[in-house]
């Protein structure tokens, strides 16, 4: 048997088409704790329950504007150059910001035989922030001696026949960096003749090309223990197509 409880508040802001402008905002602020993971073992039920791993905050901005060139906006009137390549373009797009997600277990040695899994050990003679070293990402992270991001002295492993101290989720309530995805398109019909139209669109996925780095290293016993080795984000592509509707 296991448990989970989850609350949330949801706020959306919406503007109907008007004016060729259309979007929609919307915000959840969310927190759940769950006991559905980690060692399941019936000896250390009370470190099972801890924060779910997912982003407290979420924020969705949708929108489509039709681009306000050529008379009307119409392709049936003004200039003709106008009508023929200016007028007409739709221009939409999606943001989505993600707060990082709360850090996971800090795996630790331990000896537990028969008994679950283990977490690490709070140093009890550590003091000093455990975040260091600036933002994530900062500094070579290609280097030989790339920058670490906690300091491995604020943990050690437990002792024997100990489950440690840290919770299952969200130690010191470090998480991951933040998350940005991004998309746009430009989208326009061609009226070739009566009945047949051409469709084209270009459409560009993380278009500002951001770098959004994964979480670090959080094994005590890793020698990257702390460190960036990955991002989650991909990079810019730009994708065109074309459609003949008749």
């Amino acid at each position: 048997m296991a448990n989970s409880r989850y609350n949330s508040l949801q706020v959306t802001l919406r503007k109907r088409l008007s004016k060729g402008l259309t979007f929609d905002f919307n915000y959840t602020f969310s927190k759940a704790f769950d006991d559905t993971a980690g060692s399941r073992s019936a000896y250390n039920w009370k470190t099972e329950k801890a924060v779910t791993q997912i982003s407290p905050h979420v924020v969705n901005v949708l929108f489509l504007y039709q681009l306000p060139f050529g008379k009307d906006h119409q392709l049936g009137s003004g200039n003709a150059v106008v009508r023929s390549f200016v007028g007409g373009w739709q221009l939409s797009g999606i943001t989505t910001f993600y707060a990082g997600l709360p850090f996971g277990t800090l795996t630790a040695n331990c000896n537990v035989p028969n008994a679950g899994s283990c977490y690490a050990d709070y140093n009890p003679g550590f003091s000093g922030p455990v975040r260091i070293n600036g933002g994530y990402g900062s500094g070579d992270l290609s280097a030989a001696n790339a920058p670490a991001f906690l300091d491995k002295n604020a943990f050690v492993s437990p002792a024997p026949f100990t489950y440690g101290n840290t919770p299952r989720t969200n130690v010191l309530g470090l998480h991951d960096p933040n998350r940005y995805t991004e998309s746009l398109s430009l989208r326009r019909e061609f009226q070739i003749r009566e009945g047949v139209r051409l469709a084209f669109q270009a459409d560009a996925f993380n278009p500002l090309n951001w770098v959004v780095f994964a979480g670090p290293n959080i094994n005590i016993t890793s020698s990257s223990f702390g460190k960036v080795t990955a991002t989650s984000s991909s990079p810019r592509v730009l994708q065109f197509n074309a459609r003949v509707m008749f």
